[in-house]
């Protein structure tokens, strides 16, 4: 899989939106432990990492090669957390 630019604002410098490709979501599920703070921030970056990773992937498969308007939302649920992120695939070109 060829980079996909991942963004949190809604264009991107230098490059020129060619097509929208529609809204994607990715998850991920942590479990919420007794463990120490510091482990339980590790698994918390460690679900956001594969919620990202999730992200990409979905991106490529609708043939994008970047997400725009990338929003991060993260509910408590059946002891653990959620990590939803949802974008915009998008094609871009350099300007």
């Amino acid at each position: 899989m060829s980079e996909i630019i991942i963004a949190t604002s809604d264009t991107l410098d230098g490059y020129r939106i060619s097509s929208y490709l529609g809204l994607i979501a990715s998850r991920e599920f942590m479990l919420d432990s007794c463990l120490s703070n510091e482990r339980h921030i590790d698994g918390f970056h460690s679900a956001l990492k594969s919620a990202e990773t999730r992200l990409r992937e979905s991106a490529a498969s609708a043939g994008a090669n970047a997400v725009i308007g990338v929003r991060s939302e993260y509910f408590k649920n059946c002891g653990g957390t959620i990590v939803v992120l949802t974008g915009t695939a998008v094609s871009i070109e350099k300007l």
